[in-house]
């Protein structure tokens, strides 16, 4: 509901895709700790078919904590057996793995947030290290804030 918002609701329009689930998840800039702000106990869905699975969608992935909170979720509402595909738009390169228990991941670019490489090391992988990623649908002055503190 936050950065994948938007492109969920791309991808819905492009696989015809009805049911959504938003889930909400905001790091604590006071706590460091992620909180929940929408979770999927309100929502009265027993379960999918065999051959479903959910279609996780992130904005800017950074270090996966907040994907990985969300895999957590989605099993606890669905079960261990569910398949869950997890992508982003964007994705540090340091953390492009770091999410767990999901069939499959992929990503459209790989950035440096973290700037857990150099920069010498970026142009090797062809990723631009000053790179931070701000999508038009969030509030900037707010992902500004966050980003310098």
């Amino acid at each position: 509901m936050r950065g994948g918002g938007i492109p969920a609701i791309i991808f819905s329009h492009l696989f015809d895709v009805i049911d959504m689930l938003p889930i909400q998840l905001k790091h604590n800039l006071q706590t460091h700790e992620i909180d929940k702000k929408i979770g999927l106990e309100q929502f009265n869905v027993c379960g999918i078919d065999k051959n479903e699975c959910i279609l996780l969608v992130e904005g800017n992935h950074v270090t996966g904590k907040t994907a990985n909170i969300a895999v957590e979720l989605i099993r606890e509402k669905f079960g261990n057996d569910v398949k869950i595909i997890y992508v982003s738009l964007t994705r540090d390169y340091t953390y492009r793995n770091s999410v767990n228990n999901i069939c499959y991941t992929t990503w459209a670019m790989t950035t440096n947030e973290t700037k857990k490489l150099s920069e010498k090391e970026c142009k090797e992988l062809n990723i631009n290290y000053n790179l931070v990623s701000v999508y038009p649908w969030e509030n900037i002055e707010e992902e500004l804030k966050e980003l310098n503190e």
